[in-house]
């Protein structure tokens, strides 16, 4: 990291890396679930984010937040995602289906969700537009 270690990895370092991949490599998903992950704030390329340089260096999705969202239920919702990664389901359709348990009143926790994870339900309202929509899935 350029900053010494202290937890920030820029757009320019990730574009940086990935000038030597080839171009042929496989590349893999990559889940930011962190606040405004698919948004600019320092640039004035609107399409140059930190989701999208990781496309640029060879991801081939990526998911990342528009906006600001609550980090309990963002972990929530990201448990969901994973689980249906898990299952089968691919990216595009696992975090949409994610989306729609968050909505559902009368959703069904995922087989095994551990208490601590199930209890975040408490935390907020999970059908918030603001956690459900912040979320976006870019690449192949």
């Amino acid at each position: 990291m350029s900053d010494g270690g202290a937890g920030r990895l820029s757009v320019r370092e990730i574009l940086h890396q990935a000038r030597g991949r080839p171009t042929g490599a496989p590349g893999g998903l990559v889940v930011l679930d962190a606040c405004v992950s698919d948004h600019t704030t320092g640039d004035f390329d609107e399409a140059l984010t930190l989701s999208t340089a990781f496309l640029a260096a060879g991801a081939t999705g990526v998911v990342g937040s528009r906006w600001e969202v609550p980090d309990g239920l963002t972990g929530l919702m990201m448990y969901v995602f994973h689980d249906r990664l898990r299952t089968g389901a691919t990216p595009v359709r696992a975090l949409r289906e994610a989306q729609l348990w968050l909505l559902d009143p009368d959703r069904v926790l995922p087989d095994g969700m551990p208490d601590p994870i199930a209890d975040i339900l408490r935390d907020g309202d999970p059908a918030a537009l603001e956690l459900w929509a912040a979320f976006a899935r870019q690449g192949h």
